[in-house]
């Protein structure tokens, strides 16, 4: 065999090794952190049929000649739609009958795949694929690292300190359970007019399939949907005209090539606040524009599949849903200038606009509206800020909008969508300002797309190289390539030392290390309790405790654990949160502090009890590690060294 033949094998054998041996250190850390093999293999089994075939079974009447990662991209935005009009309309009844819809769906889609005896010999991918292949594999053992193993439970650890984004998005998905509107865990009896779905399509899944809220969204969710966004950047990279290796390239670019201190890593490798699985929704929604404005008659089922695709987009992330809305205006407005409007493009506008003006009415104009137009006074941060988003990738869109803009007219209706959240997203980012930074969101979203906008006009750059300088194209193909190992190699020293914290937990659940507690710090104890108020208590029942982060030093509103962990809503258990996205309770929020505060540290054992029965509160969690907390005379319903349960008698 020629060594050139072996050199080539090699490389196409890299991608599939590397995907496997990723997704070998994944399913560790899972079992590692608390995770379960039979219940994880019900997730995936109601996560391809309930979402994915769902989904795939309706854009195949909505969008016939939508195919491979395009066509999964959008059936994972059709399935996600559906799985939320189910929950909407049956989620009362139970996680089963959410589902059942989109498992009816997904048993035609299944049936309907099959039919098409797709191929199951073993082959060796090309080298575009393999490339693919590489960086989920690299994707997958980040994630493992940064986002698996530091959600590792209690009871593995010990002692942590968590995220409380993620403890945050792990309530939201154990409220799921109770049916629409949608409830806000940490104070019972209050909606949560927030963008849910990422989190309701976990939490779902996971009590289907016999898991608990934290390891479905914590362990089971993301490594399938992270696949499949880096599957629909190398989709979309092709349809807009880049060849197969850039399209593989700019796929892993946007997780592995930013630069230090980017924000990006963090949320595409832990999907913190939706953020990974909302880059999916926004590819998936221009996949089936794009498709539908290739269609010459589209079928009739593409109107409401895109409608349900641009809702789920909003529900994943409403910043993102409202992006895409002003990419389709500003690219009607361009192909109104050029004269190449077409009415079907006005069709998807005016269909993306109806799903977020629905998703408005029915949930996001109840929350408070904190995200601030600032004007003029933060643009003078905004170079910094791009350079520390993406250099390599601000530098490549850059250089490609003088190709752009001579070639505006020919431009289609996707790339100018592209092109216009590639600008939209730093001028949002530079305009509105949020207490909690939540401005980050449209910068975050706008550089996929500056790597989706620059990789037409490098395929174009080669072109032109391989017709009238052949000779230089080995040399630009060498200095992209060198640019992009740069960029890869700046990332990980930002990425590598982020994952020691992985490292820290594995060790803890290996049982080699033990970390003193910190003030914020979770114990054993708390999960014990949790666990077993879970297992003792009615879904509907509602807990009270005295540990909300008003009386630590760092008090700041913020602490989701005791809903995250026994899947049960609390009295008041936080409260900055809600601030947002509730207007009533942003209103009388004062009140619920103080009877809190009267219950558990300034009343008699009897009087405390007594008006805990009067609030409907079925349960007294008292954290021992709270300054003054009250230590009662009766005997606990359960105790651990961090945590006294108390069982509150019905008022008289």
């Amino acid at each position: 065999m020629k060594r050139n033949e072996i050199i080539c094998r090699a490389g196409r054998l890299a991608g599939p090794a590397a995907l496997c041996a990723g997704g070998l250190v994944w399913l560790a850390a899972v079992l590692a952190a608390g995770g379960g093999p039979l219940e994880l293999a019900a997730f995936a089994g109601l996560f391809f049929v309930a979402i994915l075939c769902a989904g795939r079974f309706l854009t195949g009447l909505a969008a016939p000649g939508l195919e491979g990662a395009a066509r999964l991209a959008a059936a994972f935005c059709a399935g996600s739609g559906v799985l939320l009009a189910a929950w909407w309309l049956l989620g009362r009844w139970g996680a089963w009958a959410a589902l059942a819809p989109g498992l009816a769906l997904g048993e035609a889609g299944a049936a309907e795949w099959l039919r098409e005896k797709p191929r199951l010999r073993p082959a060796l991918p090309r080298g575009p694929v393999s490339l693919l292949q590489l960086f989920m594999g690299m994707f997958l053992f980040f994630h493992a690292f940064w986002g698996v193993l530091p959600a590792a439970t209690p009871e593995r650890l010990r002692v942590w300190t968590y995220n409380q984004d993620l403890l945050w998005s792990v309530g939201n998905a154990a409220a799921a359970a109770f049916g629409a509107p949608f409830q806000d865990m940490r104070m019972a009896g209050y909606t949560l007019h927030y963008h849910f779905l990422n989190d309701l399509a976990a939490g779902l899944l996971a009590r289907a399939a016999g898991a608990g809220a934290w390891e479905g969204l914590a362990f089971y969710w993301y490594a399938p949907v992270g696949l499949l966004a880096l599957g629909a950047l190398w989709a979309l990279a092709k349809r807009l005209g880049a060849g197969e290796w850039l399209a593989a390239l700019g796929a892993g670019a946007v997780f592995f090539m930013n630069s230090r201190f980017s924000e990006q890593p963090f949320h595409l490798f832990t999907n913190t606040n939706g953020m990974g699985t909302a880059l999916l929704g926004l590819c998936g929604v221009l996949l089936l524009a794009d498709r539908a404005l290739e269609e010459e008659k589209p079928p009739r089922a593409l109107w409401p599949c895109f409608f349900a695709v641009c809702a789920a987009l909003c529900m994943i992330k409403s910043t993102l849903g409202a992006l895409a809305l002003c990419a389709f205006a500003a690219a009607l407005a361009v192909s109104l200038v050029t004269g190449r409007l077409r009415p079907r493009m006005a069709a998807l506008a005016a269909l993306c606009a109806g799903a977020f003006g629905a998703c408005w009415a029915l949930v996001f104009r109840g929350a408070v509206n904190n995200l601030m137009f600032s004007g003029a006074a933060r643009l003078g941060e905004l170079p910094e800020a791009l350079v520390n988003a993406s250099l390599l990738g601000l530098v490549l869109y850059l250089a490609s909008l003088p190709w752009s803009l001579a070639r505006l007219r020919r431009l289609t209706f996707a790339q100018l969508c592209v092109n216009a959240i590639a600008v939209g997203g730093p001028a949002a980012f530079a305009l509105y300002t949020h207490y909690s930074f939540s401005q980050v969101y449209f910068l975050l979203a706008a550089i996929p797309m500056w790597w989706l906008a620059a990789l037409p006009a490098l395929a174009a750059c080669g072109r032109w190289l391989a017709a009238r300088r052949a000779a230089l194209r080995p040399l630009a193909a060498g200095a992209l390539a060198a640019a992009c190992l740069a960029a890869f190699g700046w990332q990980l020293t930002d990425v590598v030392p982020e994952c020691r914290e992985g490292v820290q937990a594995a060790l803890r659940c290996a049982g080699l290390r033990v970390s003193e507690p910190a003030e914020e710090s979770v114990l054993a104890g708390d999960w014990q309790a949790a666990r077993w108020l879970r297992e003792n208590s009615e879904a509907g029942d509602i807990f009270a405790t005295n540990r909300n982060n008003k009386t630590l030093a760092g008090a700041d509103g913020v602490f989701h654990f005791y809903t995250a962990a026994s899947q049960r809503r609390s009295y008041l258990e936080s409260y900055r949160y809600a601030l947002d996205y509730d207007n009533a309770y942003a209103e009388t929020r004062r009140r619920l502090e103080e009877v809190s505060d009267a219950i558990f540290f300034r009343l008699s054992e009897e009087e405390a009890f007594r008006l805990a029965a009067q609030e409907g509160i079925d349960w007294l969690l008292v954290s021992t590690r709270v300054e003054g907390w009250p230590q009662w005379q009766r005997t606990p319903d359960f105790a651990t060294d961090a945590v006294r349960l108390y069982r509150v008698p019905a008022a008289s």
